[in-house]
């Protein structure tokens, strides 16, 4: 039987919606926060289906980011029905099933030891100021670069210029998200950024990447979310899942306003300071 309230469906819904379209990590914040409180909402995290009401919400967010990038993903996947070899579309669907396939494979054969890590407080504390650790060393490094633009005004030529072994790169990279408190949003944007591609197409990259990844996980779930009792807690997954959808959408739009010129650094000193107070409490 699943128990949860309407206050920690919210909670934990607005976590997942706009951490996980923030470098900062959501399944970390949905590990950290509730340990944080401490009492039911602690206990919470250690029930056997609370990874699953994560995936869950972690779903409402892929509704979301299909709402903005519907045409853009009709237009990947027709390229590929009529093999349209050559054009920005399939070479852009080539590098996000290529992206995708060390994470899945990753996440398929060590599921297990993820399960087991996801729990833990202190864990995904450490982990989270490692992340924020490299946001702030991925941005010295794309700084000290001559003439490097931040901003594009053509996405789909500065894409095709990685090579297959870049992108196969970027998924490994994105499978480090499997440690809560390192973001999978962030470490593709830093992969990305790496490679010289501008922070404007790299965020966009990083939200199109988040799909395929966020379904895949999903689909995963599907026979251990259908055994799942939700007859008294109906509700509030219901609320939980709007709240993730809402957020979703306010983070996207965010964002996408931020790419245009932003900066890492704020989310650096977010992520090194709440990591840092988190490993103070719970190595006490």
């Amino acid at each position: 039987m699943v128990h949860l309230s309407y206050l920690q469906a919210v909670v934990i819904g607005a976590l997942q919606g706009l951490a996980e379209l923030f470098p900062i990590s959501s399944l970390g914040h949905t590990v950290l926060i509730p340990a944080f409180i401490g009492g039911s909402w602690e206990s919470l995290v250690h029930k056997s289906y609370f990874l699953e009401i994560a995936v869950l919400f972690h779903f409402s967010t892929a509704v979301g980011l299909l709402l903005f990038y519907g045409k853009t993903w009709i237009r990947i996947v027709k390229s590929v029905i009529f093999w349209r070899k050559g054009s920005p579309e399939f070479t852009l669907a080539q590098f996000l099933v290529t992206a995708t396939l060390p994470t899945v494979l990753i996440g398929f054969f060590f599921n297990g030891a993820v399960a087991r890590i996801f729990g833990k407080p202190i864990a995904a504390a450490i982990f989270l100021v490692i992340n924020g650790l490299l946001l702030f060393i991925v941005r010295q490094i794309v700084n000290s670069r001559p003439n490097y633009a931040w901003i594009t005004a053509s996405a789909a030529s500065e894409v095709k210029t990685l090579s297959i072994y870049e992108i196969l790169g970027i998924g490994i990279a994105q499978s480090l998200a499997f440690f809560p408190g390192i973001s999978r949003f962030g470490i593709v944007l830093m992969a990305v950024l790496l490679l010289g591609i501008s922070l404007q197409v790299a965020t966009e990259f990083a939200f199109l990447l988040s799909f395929p990844i966020i379904i895949a996980a999903a689909v995963y779930k599907i026979p251990r979310l259908l055994s799942l009792n939700f007859t008294e807690s109906g509700g509030p997954v219901l609320i939980g899942c709007l709240t993730a959808f809402a957020c979703s959408i306010a983070a996207i739009i965010v964002l996408k306003k931020w790419a245009i010129g932003g900066s890492l650094t704020p989310f650096a000193i977010y992520c090194v300071i709440v990591g840092c107070i988190c490993v103070l409490k719970f190595a006490a």
